[in-house]
C-alpha cells in the first residue's frame, strides 16, 4: 500500500530523530534516504521525495544539496505522538549506529581523562 506524503514525511522525521539528531542539526540526505528505504521494503524513492517535499512545505526540514537540517518545528512534530503511527515505538535504524559511536567514545574517555589529569599535575609540580 502506498504511503501518503504526510506518512512519508513522518517516517523521515522519525528516522532523523531516532538517530539522535536534535533541532537545528544537519544530517546527510543519503543516510536518511537509505534508512527510509531499508526500514520498509515497500517504500520507494518517489515516496521519499514526496515525503521530503511535504516536510519542507510544513517547515519541518530545510535542505541544501546533500544535507538536511531539522528545524525546531520539525523536532517538535517528530516528538509529538501520532495516532496510528506504528514507527513511534520503533527505535529506528540510525539509533544503533549512534549507540555504537557513544560506546566507542565512552571507551576512550577514561584514557583521555587520565592523560589530561597527568599533564595538569605534572605542569603544576614543575
Amino acid at each position: 500500500m502506498a504511503k501518503t506524503p504526510a506518512q512519508s514525511a513522518r517516517a523521515i522525521l522519525h528516522i532523523i530523530v531516532s538517530g539522535g539528531t536534535h533541532a537545528n542539526e544537519i544530517i546527510m540526505y543519503g543516510e536518511v534516504e537509505r534508512a527510509f528505504l531499508e526500514t520498509d521494503s515497500t517504500s520507494t524513492p518517489q515516496e521519499f521525495v514526496e515525503g521530503l517535499n511535504y516536510a519542507k512545505d510544513q517547515g519541518w526540514l530545510t535542505s541544501h544539496d546533500t544535507r538536511m537540517k531539522l528545524t525546531q518545528l520539525g523536532y517538535q512534530a517528530a516528538k509529538k505522538p501520532q495516532v496510528g503511527f506504528i514507527a513511534a515505538s520503533h527505535p529506528g535504524p540510525l539509533a544503533q549506529r549512534d549507540d555504537m559511536n557513544t560506546r566507542r567514545h565512552r571507551s576512550r574517555w577514561p584514557q583521555l581523562r587520565s592523560t589530561t589529569l597527568r599533564r595538569t599535575v605534572t605542569t603544576r609540580i614543575e
